[in-house]
Protein backbone atom coordinates (compact mmCIF):
# COMPACT_ATOMS: atom_id res chain seq x y z
CA UNK A 1 0.00 0.00 0.00
CA UNK A 2 2.81 2.41 0.86
CA UNK A 3 5.35 0.90 -1.51
CA UNK A 4 7.85 0.40 1.32
CA UNK A 5 9.69 -2.94 1.57
CA UNK A 6 9.64 -3.11 5.36
CA UNK A 7 7.56 -1.22 7.85
CA UNK A 8 7.94 -1.41 11.60
CA UNK A 9 4.94 -1.55 13.87
CA UNK A 10 5.98 1.79 15.37
CA UNK A 11 6.64 3.54 12.05
CA UNK A 12 4.60 6.65 11.33
CA UNK A 13 2.07 6.10 8.53
CA UNK A 14 2.38 9.62 7.11
CA UNK A 15 6.18 9.78 7.34
CA UNK A 16 6.29 6.65 5.16
CA UNK A 17 4.36 8.42 2.41
CA UNK A 18 0.83 7.82 3.62
CA UNK A 19 -1.81 10.42 2.86
CA UNK A 20 -5.55 10.85 3.29
CA UNK A 21 -6.48 8.71 0.26
CA UNK A 22 -4.29 5.82 1.47
CA UNK A 23 -5.75 6.22 4.96
CA UNK A 24 -9.24 5.86 3.48
CA UNK A 25 -8.12 2.78 1.53
CA UNK A 26 -6.60 1.23 4.66
CA UNK A 27 -9.76 1.88 6.63
CA UNK A 28 -11.91 0.35 3.88
CA UNK A 29 -9.64 -2.71 3.68
CA UNK A 30 -9.84 -3.31 7.44
CA UNK A 31 -13.64 -3.07 7.26
CA UNK A 32 -13.91 -5.29 4.17
CA UNK A 33 -11.49 -7.99 5.26
CA UNK A 34 -12.08 -7.97 9.01
CA UNK A 35 -15.52 -6.46 9.46
CA UNK A 36 -14.16 -3.92 11.92
CA UNK A 37 -15.49 -0.44 11.28
CA UNK A 38 -13.00 2.22 12.26
CA UNK A 39 -13.60 5.91 11.74
CA UNK A 40 -11.20 7.39 9.20
CA UNK A 41 -9.78 9.64 11.90
CA UNK A 42 -8.44 6.52 13.66
CA UNK A 43 -5.36 6.42 11.45
CA UNK A 44 -4.80 10.15 11.90
CA UNK A 45 -4.99 9.76 15.69
CA UNK A 46 -3.01 6.50 15.86
CA UNK A 47 -0.44 6.91 13.16
CA UNK A 48 1.75 3.93 13.97
CA UNK A 49 0.40 0.53 13.04
CA UNK A 50 0.62 -0.87 16.54
CA UNK A 51 -1.60 1.91 17.87
CA UNK A 52 -3.95 1.50 14.90
CA UNK A 53 -4.31 -2.22 15.61
CA UNK A 54 -4.99 -1.43 19.27
CA UNK A 55 -7.72 0.99 18.21
CA UNK A 56 -9.17 -1.72 15.96
CA UNK A 57 -9.32 -3.93 19.04
CA UNK A 58 -11.30 -1.27 20.87
CA UNK A 59 -13.86 -1.12 18.04
CA UNK A 60 -14.16 -4.88 17.60
CA UNK A 61 -16.95 -6.76 19.33
CA UNK A 62 -15.85 -8.47 22.54
CA UNK A 63 -16.13 -11.92 20.91
CA UNK A 64 -14.09 -10.90 17.90
CA UNK A 65 -10.72 -12.46 18.69
CA UNK A 66 -10.61 -14.17 15.29
CA UNK A 67 -10.87 -10.82 13.52
CA UNK A 68 -8.09 -9.36 15.62
CA UNK A 69 -5.95 -12.39 14.77
CA UNK A 70 -6.79 -11.71 11.11
CA UNK A 71 -5.63 -8.10 11.53
CA UNK A 72 -2.31 -9.37 12.88
CA UNK A 73 -2.01 -11.72 9.89
CA UNK A 74 -2.89 -8.89 7.51
CA UNK A 75 -0.12 -6.73 8.99
CA UNK A 76 2.30 -9.65 8.61
CA UNK A 77 1.25 -10.14 4.97
CA UNK A 78 2.07 -6.49 4.34
CA UNK A 79 5.66 -7.32 5.45
CA UNK A 80 5.36 -5.32 8.64
CA UNK A 81 7.84 -6.11 11.39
Amino acid sequence: MLGVAQIGRRDHFFELGGHSLLAAQASARVELELGIELPLRALFESTDLQAYAAMAGQHAPADNDARLDALESLLDEMEIN
